[in-house]
């Protein structure tokens, strides 16, 4: 089922990425309390003046890495 899901999603942001004028990729650095970071890469699609988030993944980082 996760699979499916994800194929969908997958397809999904195809689609928006194809259908929009614009987009824009940001990726952001996060810390949790348990001081765990993690690195979250969204596509931004705009559509009829409308954004529209997409994640695409969301990874941790190596303890050896930092800022």
């Amino acid at each position: 089922m996760v699979k499916y899901l994800a194929l969908v999603e997958k397809e999904d942001l195809k689609e928006s990425v194809k259908n929009s004028r614009f987009i824009s990729l940001s990726i952001y650095k996060v810390t949790t309390v348990d001081s765990t970071s993690w690195v979250c890469i969204h596509v931004y699609t705009f559509i009829e003046h409308v954004r529209k988030p997409h994640l695409l993944t969301i990874n941790r980082m190596k303890e050896s890495c930092n800022s």
